[in-house]
């Protein structure tokens, strides 16, 4: 969007790629609507069942919501509070190997790693 590459426009990038593994959408539709801004009200209502795509008839909740808030975390609109990819891989593997603290925002409180 404003023309700088580094590690966190990469992270969104993930963030993104997620989003459209967990939609089973592209990140941008026919019309062109954004998945991210698509996504966005159900990420902060933790509305995962509207989230994820009605093709896949199982899947472990666990698992998919780590992969929501991996997500969620990555396509944060301000640079500094997405996570590095190695928190964000400490995150989908499930483990935070003792480095786990609070983070919190719009009243939702969830593990992040440093």
């Amino acid at each position: 969007m404003h023309g700088i590459v580094d590690e966190k426009t990469d992270v969104f990038a993930f963030g993104v790629l997620l989003l459209e593994l967990i939609t089973g959408r592209r990140a941008l539709d026919y019309s062109q609507q954004s998945l991210v801004l698509w996504a966005k009200p159900q990420l902060k209502k933790s509305r995962i069942r509207e989230l994820v795509d009605p093709s896949l008839a199982e899947y472990d909740r666990i698992e998919m919501n780590l992969m929501v808030l991996a997500a969620s975390l990555c396509v944060q609109e301000s640079a500094i509070r997405r996570p590095r990819m190695s928190q964000v891989l400490l995150l989908l593997r499930g483990s935070c190997g003792g480095q786990c603290v609070k983070w919190r925002e719009g009243g939702r409180s969830c593990a992040l790693f440093v």
